[in-house]
């Protein structure tokens, strides 16, 4: 199978095709945020713009513990030894990614979807929140400047917000998309 963009993907798949495999794998925040879930793949679905991007999507089996997971990561160019962390870039970026033919090759495409929501949404479930978490994760690196984040050598995979920080969060996102879905419904021709 040739490697594709995950912006090919995501146009041939609906949540509908990929919500049972996103449960199975992520069985916690599925439970616990079934709707940001879905309307985060509704809004990346929807989104227009897809950048051209110089990174590609790798999904392999984590070798860093004991545990079994799979790691989804970065490469860029033909320098695949360098892994970087794509849980900061902006999702019209992540579409523009190219899908290494490896993973295309090993996984099935609902669970390259499901692996990529995840990692995609991992910071949050809107766009807007991740990038002032990307913005605030830089600053702290002392970088406030659009350059890609660091390697995953660094940990960047996890957040410094405290679980009642999230839990406000998880609310206020579902709010906006509540606010949002009534606004377009009434918005919509009878």
């Amino acid at each position: 199978m040739t490697d594709s963009l995950l912006s090919d993907l995501v146009e041939l798949y609906d949540y509908d095709d990929i919500h049972g495999m996103y449960k199975r794998l992520y069985p916690t925040d599925y439970a616990r945020n079934a709707y940001q879930v879905e309307m985060s793949y509704r809004t990346i679905k929807e989104l227009a713009d897809v950048e051209d991007s110089d990174y590609t999507i790798h999904v392999s089996l984590s070798d860093e513990t004991s545990e079994d997971w799979e790691n989804v990561y970065g490469t860029k160019g033909s320098d695949d030894f360098e892994r970087y962390v794509l849980s900061y870039q902006p999702w019209s970026e992540w579409l523009g990614m190219r899908i290494s033919v490896k993973t295309m090759n090993t996984y099935s495409v609902a669970e390259i979807l499901s692996y990529c929501l995840h990692e995609m949404t991992i910071h949050g479930y809107v766009e807007d929140d991740i990038k002032e978490k990307r913005y605030r994760k830089l600053k702290e690196e002392g970088n406030t400047g659009e350059k890609p984040l660091s390697p995953t050598g660094k940990e960047l995979y996890y957040d410094e917000i405290d679980d009642e920080e999230e839990g406000l969060a998880d609310l206020r996102n579902q709010l906006k998309y509540e606010i949002k879905s009534s606004s377009e419904s009434l918005d919509k021709p009878e």
